[in-house]
């Protein structure tokens, strides 16, 4: 079996078992991104060179080879995903990849709301306002003419003080 080919499918194996590349806007942390890559490195290394032990090629190939391979990938992976990580920034500072979201009804919950999003610019969401029904129809078309044009891709409902009519 070609070392090249066993040591692919292992990786694409370990980054899999461990869900390395699985993470959402809200989920994303860089320092667990590197910490996740860390981690499928070393399984990875342990398990290639048990590999290389167990059909005996393990003379061919020296430790310290291994060690500097692994460390080169390391860091290039590391690399890339700073550059991943500023190339999002620029491109949202462009004005780009934002996620829009709205609040119905109004309570408490709309201020941690506004604080979560506003606290972590880098999550990509804009606040498009806020709508009150107080028994009016015309908010209710004001939000259903909002959502059809695109305006927004999420909605938060504070449901203390929405009707069960409201919030279908």
């Amino acid at each position: 079996l070609n070392l090249l080919l066993a040591s692919n499918l292992l990786w694409v194996l370990t980054i899999y078992s461990l869900k390395t590349y699985q993470f959402t806007r809200l989920s994303y942390n860089f320092n667990e991104q590197i910490g996740g890559l860390l981690k499928a490195a070393l399984l990875h290394a342990f398990c290639t060179m048990a590999f290389l032990y167990l059909i005996k090629e393990s003379e061919v190939y020296s430790r310290i080879q291994l060690g500097i391979t692994y460390g080169l990938f390391i860091v290039a992976a590391t690399a890339a995903r700073i550059a991943l990580l500023l190339s999002m920034q620029l491109y949202r500072q462009a004005g780009y990849n934002y996620k829009r979201y709205a609040v119905i009804g109004h309570d408490d919950t709309i201020e941690y709301i506004k604080a979560f999003y506003e606290q972590r610019p880098q999550l990509g969401y804009r606040y498009s306002g806020l709508f009150e029904f107080r028994g009016h129809t015309t908010d209710e078309a004001a939000l259903e003419t909002f959502m059809e044009q695109g305006g927004l891709d999420y909605v938060y409902c504070c449901l203390s003080v929405l009707s069960n009519q409201q919030i279908r």
